[in-house]
């Protein structure tokens, strides 16, 4: 599979819908780049290290400003939803808001996430379109990708996949191949799993039990236990 080095899931890819796809409420987690995990706990986003054995980053925790709907991974940055805008800011640069990339969400959608660090993918009316961060938030009508039947929810993995939650089986379609589906790497979802998503550019983290695990698209999806992330 190939899915290039992001730096979204400082991830998006990405929760497990916004709802599902890529957005977190309180108590909810989500993946920054290749290294962090983040956990909504009421109205402030609290960042992790997996590089430093999961230490809490006090440093770069973040507020939320009031209203939001949702929150999401997007490059360098944190993505919240507030009323119909998404809104970003800054990690390396102590969470200023970058006013100029303000994007406002399309009537009806039911999530938003990020797919790479360039783009933002919507979810509505049965299809994920495409809106491009370095093109004034133009759509990119030639990638819309239109949902297979019985979804639960869809987010970002890596550059250019797409991750659909169908009954117990995370399915993959490649973006570079007209969204064929990549069935060799079909997911089986453990029992009692609370969410999932993308963590970094290789990796799916199942939320269960109080726990993170993660999983490794490159080895038959063995479990990689040492990075398990305990809730706090």
């Amino acid at each position: 599979m190939r899915i290039k080095h992001i730096y979204l899931a400082l991830i998006a890819i990405l929760l497990f819908s916004c709802g599902n796809g890529g957005g977190a409420k309180d108590g909810r987690i989500f993946g920054m780049g290749d290294d962090y995990l983040a956990v909504v706990v009421f109205n402030r986003v609290k960042i992790y290290d997996a590089d430093n054995n999961w230490k809490e980053l006090k440093k770069y925790e973040f507020t939320l400003p009031k209203g939001f709907k949702s929150v999401f991974g997007f490059g360098e940055c944190l993505a919240v939803v507030v009323d119909t805008k998404v809104k970003f800011f800054d990690i390396d640069d102590d969470w200023d808001e970058l006013t100029e990339n303000e994007f406002t969400l399309p009537k009806g959608y039911r999530s938003v996430f990020g797919i790479g660090d360039e783009c933002l993918a919507v979810e509505i009316g049965g299809k994920v379109k495409f809106y491009d961060a370095n093109d004034d938030w133009d759509e990119i009508t030639d990638y819309e990708f239109t949902l297979p039947k019985g979804y639960r929810s869809v987010f970002g993995f890596g550059d250019e996949c797409l991750a659909v939650v169908v009954g117990d089986k995370v399915k993959f379609y490649d973006a570079d191949d007209d969204w064929e589906e990549l069935t060799d790497y079909e997911f089986t979802l453990p029992k009692g799993y609370n969410s999932v998503f993308g963590f970094g550019d290789e990796c799916l983290a199942v939320e269960i039990g109080g726990k993170v695990k993660f999983y490794n698209a490159d080895d038959d999806w063995d479990e990689l236990t040492k990075y398990e992330f305990t809730i706090k």
